[in-house]
């Protein structure tokens, strides 16, 4: 499996068999082709549809049945993540671009960083994006650069929770960042990070290993975690 989204009670799986499915627990109960290639991010949108982004740089919009709504070539190079923005679908590239449509007009397009992106969420009325040029970026609901935060290891993947901003990195941190706050760091492995998610109260994480740790996002006190699952708090440091 390459991506995975959670949308209430449905989830939505993207593989490597260019395949993006629905899942209404462990019945398929919709499944696509359109990417040539793996398919590398899913999105929920409204009214049970959902956009999926491919290997091929090519991003679907799909109602209920076989065949997406429309399916457009966003990119030249694969698509890292998708997130939902104001006017549409955030799309960004392995190229550091990213692209904004609204499913219908010409995307219009971001430069967003230099090299690959690596995250990209909706944050506050518009986005957060991360890459490999060590650069967290915000941006207003219209596209506008709203700031430019630096981390110190090469990041592999972002998360939204309130106000803030939780980024994995290679080197076994997780940082979370609100706008105009400190930086604060949890210490978790020594081995890189590769996903963070967010939702019903918590973080969650893993690492090459597979092992997952659950955090408190609200708590600044820290506790020793556990191998496989831990719950653990972030506490302050440096970038």
């Amino acid at each position: 499996m390459r991506a995975l989204a959670v949308d209430g009670d449905r989830v939505i799986s993207g593989s490597f068999d260019t395949r993006a499915i629905v899942w209404d627990g462990v019945i398929a109960r919709q499944i696509t082709r359109a990417h040539a290639g793996a398919v590398t991010a899913v999105l929920p949108l409204a009214d049970g549809r959902f956009a999926s982004g491919g290997q091929d740089g090519h991003v679907a919009i799909w109602g209920s049945g076989a065949e997406p709504i429309r399916f457009e070539p966003l990119h030249d190079m694969p698509v890292a993540d998708l997130a939902a923005w104001a006017g549409g679908i955030a799309s960004g590239s392995w190229n550091g671009e990213i692209a904004l449509w609204d499913g219908e007009q010409a995307p219009r397009y971001l430069d967003g960083h230099q090299g690959q992106i690596t995250g990209l969420v909706a944050y506050r009325d518009g986005l957060a994006s991360v890459g490999s040029d060590l650069r967290l970026r915000l941006w207003t609901a219209d596209g506008s650069p709203a700031d430019v935060i630096a981390v110190s290891a090469p990041p592999s993947d972002l998360a939204q929770f309130g106000d803030a901003i939780f980024v994995a990195g290679a080197d076994g941190v997780l940082r979370r960042v609100v706008p105009g706050q400190p930086m604060q760091m949890l210490e978790l492995t020594t081995r890189p990070l590769l996903a963070v998610a967010a939702g019903g109260g918590q973080v969650a994480v893993s690492d090459t290993t597979g092992a997952v740790w659950l955090i408190d996002p609200q708590n600044s006190g820290h506790h020793r975690p556990d191998r496989h699952r831990s719950g653990c708090d972030l506490g302050s440091g440096a970038q």
